[in-house]
């Protein structure tokens, strides 16, 4: 045995006699903050580094072609270097790995996400960081987790508290970090799950603010009292923002899909990126993360918004305002789109984000040219907009809330918040019920609001399967079927030639003839047996398993594998297993 692997059963057997469970999931909560804080400091490293050089390569020209060749660079090294996780898309890999991959994340994912991403925003890709902060913070907890032999109640938990910890390190909002890991992530609560990940993220917050020496994204110093007035104007922000939410799942999701229908991935790269970069010539605020126009509209300074725009030589009335940040609202999802469809990395995180306080800002400037008398806060409807359009991309109301109240440096707006996230979230849960991260195909069948659903999908086929029942030969006659019978504990055979099950016999069925010794030879298997009402395949998912039972009403049904017979699987057998896997889930010690 090699010393290394010494040593880590060494490791291994220390932890499990001096340190209880709970206590040591504490101290990794700790170190997976710390891990995935620094990884998101890299990541900001990486982009900032990469923009200054793109930046100042030549003049404004160059928006046309430096997003082709960071999504082209990108595109590559995901097809040449890092092809086992280039499938790996986001958020939605991540629900899909605790759902279906046993909580397991490729290693890979520790580091390439922040290469990507990195070079896809620092060559202009308009997309956000916080995706791919979250899905390496994820990917740190799930090799941690696994590193120490902990099952997958454990590698769920970090990799929750990982993901915590990235949105933290990048917002410094340690609360909203961890509510997104809780709505989103992790489908249920208990105060044994949530001290980790709060624990997680309070250390890659503070982490991150000790290397980025207190920088923040927004300096918001404006927020005036909520009056009860407004609250008519709240409420319409808050259904246009519900409306501007499936705007921009749809609108997204449609663009995402027209370029992944080529099939070369350099020519729907060129695509993207030559398009995307026509829009990065028109509006140089969607170049990166984007969070500079954002700023411009925080600090009132309106004008960076159109100087640095083919639009400069427009007048700064309200009218050619308004219309102005409608190019806004309507575009950003779509700069949005082009940069991941074209193949660059990143997240629809920041880009709902900013999208919302365009929004915001826009509706600020529609109710000033309609009442010029009236006096209100715009940076109250900037940080209303960001949070309602949050809301309802990410279907992640909690996390909108407090992240807005964090970074606005308390809960001055927070009834307003409430209300607007409210509405927003209602208008987009009834015209459309999918967050933007779940529009994959690959998803279509998972439920992932509920711990009951992913409990169901974690259940193992083979683990169900009973292969006890005896199988009879369909030329068996009646007398030696009744020899079998009398040997047998069960009251259903299956009827097996060549491997192939040609039907199933039920004990209720042949109970009236199977005492007639005068049909004892006459009579056949082949004479009796009957069609099941449906069969299993060996690989289908549990949803689908539990779904026949339901519309068949059978308690026993047969399981194929590419036609060939494999066993029995029980209703019963399925709602015991169940019931053990909800119990387990809300255990930690």
């Amino acid at each position: 045995m090699r010393l290394i692997d010494r040593m880590y059963i060494k490791v291994l057997a220390w932890r499990r006699r001096y340190l209880r469970d709970y206590t040591f999931v504490l101290l990794l909560a700790v170190l997976v903050g710390v891990v995935a804080g620094l990884a998101s400091v890299l990541l900001k490293t990486i982009i900032n580094t990469v923009e200054i050089y793109t930046t100042t390569l030549t003049s404004k020209g160059f928006f046309l072609f430096v997003p082709l060749l960071g999504i082209l660079l990108v595109s590559a090294l995901k097809r040449f270097f890092f092809q086992k996780v280039s499938t790996f898309s986001g958020i939605g890999s991540i629900i899909y790995s605790i759902a279906r991959t046993n909580a397991r994340i490729p290693g890979m994912l520790m580091y390439t996400r922040m290469i990507t991403s990195g070079l896809t925003m620092g060559f202009g890709g308009s997309a956000g960081l916080e995706a791919p902060a979250v899905v390496t913070g994820s990917a740190i907890g799930s090799n941690l987790a696994s590193f120490f032999n902990l099952g997958h109640k454990f590698r769920t938990l970090f990799i929750g508290c990982g993901s915590a910890a990235g949105l933290a390190a990048i917002f410094n909002a340690p609360v909203a970090g961890t509510l997104f890991a809780l709505e989103v992530l992790i489908p249920h609560f208990s105060t044994e799950i949530f001290i980790p990940v709060l624990i997680s993220a309070a250390s890659g917050s503070l982490f991150s603010q000790l290397f980025m020496d207190g920088e923040v994204l927004f300096q918001i110093s404006e927020v005036s009292v909520f009056k009860a007035n407004e609250v008519p104007l709240v409420v319409l922000l808050g259904l246009l923002s519900g409306v501007t939410s499936i705007y921009y799942t749809k609108v997204g999701g449609w663009v995402q899909n027209q370029l992944k229908q080529m099939e070369s991935w350099y020519l729907r790269a060129i695509v993207g990126g030559l398009l995307l970069g026509g829009l990065l010539y028109a509006f140089p605020l969607f170049y990166g993360e984007g969070y500079l126009s954002v700023r411009f509209l925080l600090d009132h300074e309106v004008n960076g918004l159109y100087e640095s725009s083919l639009f400069s030589f427009l007048p700064g009335t309200a009218l050619f305002l308004s219309i102005f940040m409608t190019a806004l609202v309507l575009l950003k999802p779509i700069a949005a789109s082009l940069t991941l469809g074209g193949g660059g990395d990143g997240g629809m995180f920041a880009p709902s984000f900013i999208t919302g306080a365009y929004l915001g800002f826009l509706f600020y400037t529609l109710v000033i040219l309609a009442f010029p008398s009236w006096q209100i806060n715009p940076t109250n409807f900037i940080l209303l907009g960001m949070s309602g359009v949050l809301a309802g991309v990410m279907h992640s109301p909690l996390t909108a809330i407090f992240l807005i109240a964090e970074m606005s440096g308390g809960y001055t707006l927070f009834i307003p918040l409430m209300i607007i996230v409210a509405c927003a979230y209602f208008m987009k849960l009834y015209f459309h019920q999918k967050p933007i991260y779940l529009q994959s195909k690959l998803l279509e069948d998972i439920n992932f609001e509920h711990q009951e659903a992913i409990s169901l999908h974690q259940m193992e086929m083979q683990d169900l399967l009973e292969t006890d029942l005896r199988q009879i030969n369909p030329e068996t006659n009646l007398g030696d079927l009744v020899k079998i019978i009398a040997s047998s504990r069960r009251n259903i055979f299956p009827v097996v030639q060549a491997g192939q099950l040609m039907g199933v016999l039920l004990l209720d069925d042949i109970r009236p003839i199977m005492f007639d010794t005068s049909r004892y030879q006459e009579l056949k298997v082949k004479d009796m047996m009957v069609l099941p009402p449906t069969t299993i395949e060996w690989n289908e998912p549990m949803s689908s398993v539990l779904s026949k039972f339901e519309k068949t009403g059978a308690w026993n049904l047969p399981v194929l594998d590419q036609g060939k017979y494999k066993g029995f699987i029980s209703k019963s057998n399925i709602l015991s297993e169940y019931r053990e896997a909800l119990r387990k889930s809300r255990d930690i010690d």
